[in-house]
């Protein structure tokens, strides 16, 4: 018998972080680096590393290094949005 769409997603292989989750940690990686390097300096590469996944898995998120960058843009927009609401 073959399993529905939503029983084949939700089935996942243990120790496989969710997508959101990976993107969260790119983006921290890419935040931190950009700050200390700033962003021309830092190759995508290193933001791989320091989130500790390989560059294709980077890519599998973030195609271009500026959707990287306009995620961390967004990242700190919404940081900035909650401290104005507290």
């Amino acid at each position: 018998m073959t399993k529905g769409v939503s029983e084949q997603t939700e089935t996942r292989r243990p120790g496989r972080p969710a997508a959101e989750h990976t993107k969260a940690r790119i983006v921290k990686a890419a935040l931190r680096l950009f700050a200390q390097r700033g962003v021309a300096a830092t190759s995508a590469a290193r933001v791989a590393e320091e989130a500790g996944l390989s560059k294709q898995a980077l890519q599998h998120h973030f195609a271009t290094k500026a959707a990287l960058r306009a995620a961390v843009y967004q990242q700190l927009d919404d940081d900035g949005q909650a401290l104005y609401r507290t």
